[in-house]
């Protein structure tokens, strides 16, 4: 059977076929992909000097005039606002994270998900003492608050496990929700973009190495989450400040 097997030339005609079909679609797509950068470049490299611009304000960089004072001022202000409505929010999203790992560590004892659980019980430890009042919030403190938060993030993404190839779609699904939930829900591009690129390397990494996945597959597939996620914390962003601009010049 064996000689035979090696013998039969059907699989290599379906592997020539197969890449033949792929080089064109390939090709394809390397035409449109130089379609999009001749018409928007130009806007590409406008969303990239917009999130340096960006880090850089957010860092207390460049020259501002009084309203552009005041329109920081008023955003840092509804940061934190923002934030501890989203602590109150993701208090409840960590104990229903708890409740799950809970039922993971019970029915599968030989579980390597005790790290993701050890994290979702100082998330909710984190979350319960902003949203209640406990840690009074300030420009300083927000940002060192929203360093510890991507800190559990990158723990809880690197202790996941990935025992099986549905535990590992899974895992993957749950790990980019919550990173897209902290982006949106607790905007700063000073320290969301560098985490959020720290935390894409790390997963990336974690796909190679325990998940055996193809380097060039997991940068990309990693890249393509990060562009996702500063999108819509940019989307988030622009339309807070649009709002605040709108209210100082009103008044």
């Amino acid at each position: 059977w064996l000689k035979l097997h090696k013998k039969n030339p059907v699989p290599k005609q379906r592997r020539k076929k197969a890449m033949a079909e792929n080089t064109w679609l390939v090709a394809i797509g390397a035409v449109v992909v130089g379609i999009h950068c001749w018409n928007h470049g130009s806007e590409i490299l406008s969303l990239l000097r917009g999130l340096a611009s960006a880090v850089w304000n957010d860092h207390g960089g460049g020259n501002r005039d009084d309203f552009d004072a005041r329109l920081e001022d008023a955003v840092w202000e509804n940061r934190i606002k923002q934030h501890r409505s989203a602590s109150r929010a993701c208090m409840h999203l960590s104990m229903l994270s708890i409740i799950g790992q809970m039922l993971d560590l019970y029915y599968h004892p030989t579980t390597q998900s005790r790290l993701p659980f050890a994290v979702c019980i100082v998330a909710w430890v984190v979350h319960s003492a902003v949203s209640c009042g406990v840690v009074q919030l300030n420009r300083r403190r927000l940002k060192i608050l929203q360093c510890a938060v991507y800190v559990l993030v990158a723990v809880f993404i690197y202790g996941c496990p990935s025992e099986s190839d549905a535990g590992a779609i899974m895992w993957t699904a749950l790990t980019t929700a919550v990173r897209f939930a902290v982006a949106v829900f607790f905007v700063d591009f000073s320290t969301g973009i560098p985490a959020q690129s720290i935390i894409s390397v790390i997963e990336a990494y974690t796909l190679c190495t325990r998940d055996q996945q193809p380097l060039h597959v997991a940068f990309f597939h990693q890249l393509c989450v990060l562009a996702f996620i500063i999108f819509a914390a940019g989307l988030v962003e622009l339309n807070s400040r649009s709002r605040i601009a709108v209210l100082l010049k009103s008044e």
